[in-house]
């Protein structure tokens, strides 16, 4: 339980880090700061309200102490990568010209 808890409290300080340098920034777009303050806070809620609900149905189709597939612990890792990447594209803003 404390090692979500830390997660929730990490993603919530990094979005409210770059909304402060959105914000504070002379030369940005104020489209720049929207996009922050909309899709940070959208990754959190997908993160806390959708993606427990994926790994409870994972977690319940094998009992405790069986060898789980390694389709399923492909499945995470890459579920990992992909909130690493999402982070990285709304933490990077001033980085991505793609998205402007």
């Amino acid at each position: 339980m404390a090692m979500s808890a830390v997660a929730v409290n990490n993603v919530a300080a990094w979005v409210l880090l770059a909304l402060a340098i959105a914000l504070s920034g002379t030369n940005s777009f104020p489209v720049v700061s929207l996009w922050v303050f909309l899709c940070g806070p959208a990754f959190v809620l997908g993160c806390t309200l959708i993606v427990p609900h994926i790994f409870k149905w994972m977690a319940h189709r094998y009992p405790e102490g069986e060898l789980v597939k390694e389709l399923y612990v492909c499945a995470t890792l890459t579920t990992v990568l992909a909130a690493c990447f999402v982070t990285g594209l709304i933490n990077w803003w001033k980085k991505l010209k793609i998205l402007f």
